[in-house]
């Protein structure tokens, strides 16, 4: 076993993301201890079983169709072929685009030995100036490459808070660039369209090895519902009914304007399932049928919301109230017996004809009308 001492970029910069997630992958693909600590992350394991780990992860996961999956940007193109024959000089083995660079890096850090190398260089980060806003960074033992413009997107702070757009700088070495460019590919999960021709890129990163299955259900979930979380009460429904088990977890998703010349971040969370949520979905839970009905209706609903047709609305607009409800009867908001009259109420007792019609003529949903009113028993139940 080897002890690595790994320092990691300052909050504000969507480079250190990917260097965690990256770092989080190697791990729980080797079985090596990681532990987070302020700014530093110790990471505990066997050489070779980390080289292989990292390896597979740049060959197979890190590749989309024989391509990179993220996206270089204009400023990227000026600086690719150097940064290839930079990353061709350290592995021995030339290659003219960033793509064919990176394979020849997977292959050369599958050795113990050179994993060691590159975990080491690692320990090595400054940030030079008055502020980290104002400042350089440099990361790696001769960091002389210059960043990719997604690492360098909006700086956010405090989680929520924006700053303004502007030129940050930042230098990496070989190792610094490799892994936070395998990061950021194991992290991005899909594209969300926002309206017409606009879409933001959806990235889900992973900052603890053993949260490594609820990273992989909530990836899941943002597949199914077409990466949309709005309106907020069904998506958190839906993800206390995916990761209920676990309730909080060190995720962050967040979503990146790639439709320019530069890339701009769009928003960015925390992951996190409310406590009462959590354990009304563990009740739920024993009634396996209700449990997977309610989930596919929310999950329809998420999908559908912004493109209902006429015909599908007042099933999406049922599934809505329903989803508040249960978040506001959680929270002690509302009583159980006030959820239940009030969605009873807007269905017409659960046996309106539009509703009925709609629900019946939704063949995925595998519902009707009587099937519908033991939802509601079973929910109420559950509260």
């Amino acid at each position: 076993m080897v002890k690595f001492l790994i320092r990691l970029p300052p909050e504000g910069y969507v480079l250190r993301d990917f260097v965690l997630t990256a770092l989080s992958f190697i791990a729980h693909r080797s079985g090596a201890e990681m532990v987070l600590a302020g700014d530093c992350v110790e990471l505990d394991g066997i050489p070779e079983n980390m080289g292989l780990a990292y390896s597979q992860l740049i060959a197979k996961d890190a590749f989309e169709r024989g391509r990179l999956k993220v996206r270089l940007f204009r400023p990227d193109l000026r600086y690719a072929r150097s940064t290839a024959e930079k990353l061709s000089f350290l592995t021995g083995k030339p290659a003219a685009t960033l793509d064919n660079a990176m394979r020849n890096y997977a292959e050369w850090v599958r050795s113990g030995e050179n994993v060691e190398k590159a975990l080491n260089s690692l320990e090595k980060l400054a940030v030079l100036g008055s502020s980290i806003r104002e400042g350089l960074l440099y990361y790696g033992d001769a960091p002389d490459m210059a960043a990719l413009q997604l690492f360098k997107a909006n700086f956010y702070e405090m989680k929520r808070i924006f700053t303004k757009p502007r030129k940050a700088e930042i230098r990496l070495d070989s190792h610094a660039f490799a892994l936070a460019l395998t990061g950021a590919c194991l992290s991005r999960v899909g594209i969300r369209r926002i309206g017409g021709e606009e879409e933001a890129t959806v990235y889900l990163s992973l900052l603890d090895p053993g949260v490594h299955e609820i990273w992989n259900s909530f990836r899941n979930l943002l597949l199914e519902v077409r990466y949309r979380r709005e309106p907020e009460a069904i998506f958190r429904v839906c993800v206390a009914l995916t990761c209920y088990r676990l309730g909080f977890a060190p995720l962050r998703i967040f979503e990146i304007s790639e439709t320019g010349a530069r890339p701009m971040l769009v928003s960015y969370h925390d992951f996190k399932s409310d406590k009462g949520l959590v354990e009304f979905a563990g009740r739920l839970r024993r009634k396996e049928r209700t449990y997977r009905d309610l989930l596919r209706l929310l999950r329809y609903a998420l999908r559908r919301w912004a493109e209902a047709t006429r015909e599908e609305r007042p099933v999406v607009r049922v599934a809505y109230e329903l989803a508040l409800g249960i978040c506001l009867a959680t929270s002690g908001v509302t009583s159980p017996s006030d959820l239940l009259y009030s969605v009873a109420r807007s269905t017409y007792a659960t046996v309106g004809k539009e509703f009925s019609s709609s629900l019946e003529r939704i063949a995925e949903l595998r519902m009707d009308a009587g099937r519908f009113q033991e939802l509601l028993s079973d929910i109420h139940a559950a509260l």
